[in-house]
């Protein structure tokens, strides 16, 4: 089997960026302009729009967070697994319970 690494054998449906090992210009039409989008689900608007407002106002403490940088540096931050473990659980919990009732809003 002989290898290559030529991209255009493997996807020859996509223009081609390289020629000759020099760059080709931009491809001209709509991708060219610039009109790729994208588009968020009503599930994902609503999260952004929940961890935005949950965060809203909240400042960052200087304080505390120089105090976990001093002690990492020193080696007597620790983390509990157990702690972390329950923290995940929780937060998948509360995003299933989200994404519950956005399904039942659909019907």
């Amino acid at each position: 089997m002989k290898v290559t690494n030529n991209i255009e054998s493997l996807q020859p449906d996509l223009p081609s960026r390289v020629v000759n090992g020099q760059r080709a210009p931009a491809p001209s039409g709509k991708a060219a302009e610039g009109t790729d989008q994208v588009q968020l689900s009503e599930a994902s608007r609503t999260l952004k729009a929940g961890f935005t407002a949950e965060n809203d106002g909240e400042t960052v403490r200087t304080d505390k967070v120089e105090e976990i940088r001093e002690a990492i540096k020193k080696g007597e931050f620790h983390v509990s697994a157990e702690v972390v473990a329950d923290k995940m659980i929780a937060e998948a919990a509360e995003l299933v319970e989200v994404m519950t009732a956005m399904g039942q809003q659909g019907r």
